[in-house]
C-alpha cells in the first residue's frame, strides 16, 4: 500500500494528469488519485472539447468513487471499534 502511495506522489510531482490516470487504471480506488482527478475535472476549462454535462458527469463519478472508497475503509475501522471494550481506541 505504501508503494502505491509513493507512486502517486511521483505521478503528482510530474504535474501530468495522464500519469495519475495511468495509476488509476491499475489502482482504481486509490483515494488520493481519485480526488486529484476530481479536482482536475471539476476545474476543467469550459473551452474543452467536451460539453459541460459530460464534464459534470465525469467529476461526479470520481467524487462518488472517492466517497465509496472512504466509506469502505472506515467501515472496517468502525467494525473493529465496536468489538473493543469500553474506553479502548482503534489506532
Amino acid at each position: 500500500m505504501q508503494a502505491v502511495q509513493a507512486s502517486f506522489e511521483e505521478c503528482q510531482a510530474t504535474f501530468d494528469p495522464n500519469n495519475i490516470a495511468a495509476l488509476l487504471q491499475h489502482h482504481p480506488y486509490h483515494i488520493d488519485a481519485l480526488l486529484a482527478m476530481y479536482e482536475l475535472y471539476r476545474c476543467a476549462p469550459a473551452s474543452a472539447k467536451m460539453d459541460t454535462t459530460q464534464w459534470e458527469k465525469l467529476w461526479k463519478e470520481l467524487q462518488t468513487r472517492s466517497y465509496m472508497c472512504a466509506l469502505l475503509c472506515w467501515e472496517e475501522v468502525f467494525e473493529k471499534a465496536a468489538c473493543l471494550p469500553a474506553g479502548r481506541r482503534v489506532l
